[in-house]
């Protein structure tokens, strides 16, 4: 069960094929097996998240789904403080793991502009890892897990009928794949260095 028992906090960047609906379906299981869940995200994002809520409990249960917007300057070095308002929520929200779906995706828009990539997929995992780190040194020895959320894209190209697994080297080739390379580099390094209790999946593009 990688859904914690009592509170959830869902990250979810700029809009991708399917992950609306994923995030959607990860919020509709939490809900169902009564656990909260706080989503944070762009505010065109929460809104389609509000409608398909909408859609499932003909009303959203606001008592266990809560939206909180994240705009992209928030993440951004001249933006505001990503940290101190992560910290607020988690601080206020007290969840028992964080599942981080934000990502900048697709290849050819990483060539055309490869900055939003870095900011988005290596200075946002960074900042979430962080307030991870410190909400758990501060919450004493709850239960927690933060769920990073890659792609196999890190293991460079697939020839022939071979197949990626842990133990593939990774190969990225495009600002989109090394950026979230070093994302989970960054994931394997909290956790080995701070404690952090993780897990990282590598999907394919079985949602869009």
């Amino acid at each position: 069960d990688i859904l914690p028992d009592v509170g959830l906090t869902l990250s979810a960047g700029p809009p991708k094929v399917g992950k609306t609906w994923l995030n959607w379906w990860i919020a509709k299981q939490a809900v169902q097996a009564g656990k909260r869940v706080l989503f944070v995200s762009t505010e065109d994002n929460n809104r389609r998240m509000r409608d398909r809520l909408q859609q499932t409990f003909h009303e959203p249960p606001d008592d266990l789904i809560c939206l909180a917007i994240m705009s992209q300057e928030a993440v951004l070095p001249t933006g505001p403080s990503a940290l101190t308002y992560m910290q607020e929520l988690v601080n206020e929200f007290k969840p028992d793991g964080i599942m981080h779906l934000a990502a900048e995706s697709h290849v050819d828009r990483s060539i055309d502009g490869p900055g939003d990539f870095i900011n988005t997929n290596i200075i946002g995992t960074y900042t979430l890892l962080e307030e991870a780190r410190h909400y758990l040194n501060n919450s004493g020895n709850n239960p927690f897990v933060f769920h990073h959320i890659s792609t196999d894209e890190v293991f460079g190209d697939l020839e022939g009928s071979n197949k990626f697994s842990e133990s593939t080297p990774y190969n990225p080739s495009s600002p989109y794949s090394a950026s979230k390379a070093s994302s989970d580099h960054l994931v394997r390094s909290w956790h080995r260095t701070f404690g952090l209790p993780v897990v990282i999946t590598n999907c394919s593009n079985n949602y869009g």
